[in-house]
């Protein structure tokens, strides 16, 4: 049975127009380009986004017409506010050039201390022993990978 919406994480993905956003769909042949949680509030979504790293920020009313909300299954109210935590640990980080571009160039990524958009949502629900995908380690996961995950519902 899903937890209770109003108290847990979603995800949010997202089809932005941005060149960046057109560069990340065509690469990783998908029809998203970013990802975020969206917080419990239902305004809210914590991210890594390029030029700012790990923030918070409030949905704009256009984003609501470029993003698909998926429910985590297993993820229950508790789970959620741990995952919440550890992004939160993470606020004011940088955001993860190094790894984005090794989308493109398809070279093996490294952790390092930084995050882009997909790999801090796949880190935060392994954090609470939620793994979207099998084998696969957060650096190496993008948007449109998120989105072709069993653990995810679609809403």
């Amino acid at each position: 049975m899903p937890a209770d919406p109003s108290n847990v994480l979603r995800v949010a993905l997202f089809s932005g127009g941005d060149p960046i956003a057109w560069v990340v769909r065509w690469q990783t042949r998908s029809p998203y380009s970013h990802a975020a949680f969206l917080m419990p509030c239902g305004k809210r979504v914590i991210e890594s986004y390029p030029g700012t790293g790990v923030r918070v920020r409030h949905l704009k009313p256009d984003d609501w017409a470029n993003l698909d909300l998926y429910e985590v299954d297993g993820l229950t109210p508790d789970l959620s506010r741990q995952a919440l935590a550890f992004c939160e640990r993470e606020r004011g980080k940088p955001y993860d050039w190094r790894s984005v571009l090794r989308f493109v160039s398809r070279t093996p990524a490294r952790e390092n201390g930084k995050w882009f958009c997909s790999e801090l949502v796949f880190a935060a629900l392994a954090h609470v022993n939620i793994r979207l995908l099998a084998r696969v380690e957060p650096h190496n996961v993008s948007p449109g990978m998120l989105g072709l995950s069993h653990c995810l519902i679609k809403l």
